[in-house]
């Protein structure tokens, strides 16, 4: 099983200590799945609506596609849903195996269930481009993922968030679909 792990941030990476949220929970995710005997990653960042012709036949050899992607105000950053539609039109186009697609949200705010209205639209998509949705998992307070001293703070809450990423990853693992769940600090 391959599986494309796919950062959506539209946050540049200049320095290599500045990380988005997004590459974190995707980092703490890889680290879940080789516990599950998972080691076939393919590694994508969406920072604009595109990605090269070399990548997208890459990304169409996954069997499954991770989404790591910040939350703006309950829904999709514009660049993903640029991206969707231009990969709904080449699905269209072409013959593809099943692919399954999980998502992982991650929101500024302190709910990680603010990820939902985000996780329909990435369904109905699914649905669209025939593609099989599996779930999603929201995860709130993106600033405790990248403020140790904050982290410091939740780590007690942290707990839950390592709980359920690995619930999550079992069922990415699997290839099982899962309800959207969602974690708080």
């Amino acid at each position: 099983m391959r599986i494309a792990m796919i950062n959506a941030s539209p946050r540049l990476l200049v320095r290599k200590n500045d990380v988005s949220a997004s590459y974190v929970i995707l980092q703490d995710m890889r680290r879940q799945l080789r516990r599950e005997h998972v080691h076939d990653f393919e590694d994508f960042h969406i920072k604009t609506a595109s990605l090269g012709e070399a990548d997208i036949k890459r990304l169409m050899t996954c069997d499954v596609w991770l989404l790591s992607f910040p939350v703006f105000a309950g829904a999709l950053p514009s660049h993903l849903l640029t991206f969707m539609t231009k990969v709904e039109e080449l699905l269209q186009k072409m013959d593809h195996a099943e692919i399954q697609v999980y998502a992982v949200g991650n929101g500024a705010l302190f709910e990680g269930s603010v990820s939902y209205p985000a996780f329909r639209m990435i369904g109905v998509w699914c649905q669209r481009c025939g593609l099989s949705w599996c779930g999603g998992l929201g995860v709130g307070g993106g600033p405790t993922h990248l403020v140790p001293s904050v982290g410091q703070i939740a780590l007690g809450q942290r707990r839950s968030y390592y709980r359920r990423l690995g619930d999550f990853a079992e069922a990415v693992a699997k290839r099982i679909p899962t309800l959207n769940t969602s974690c708080s600090p």
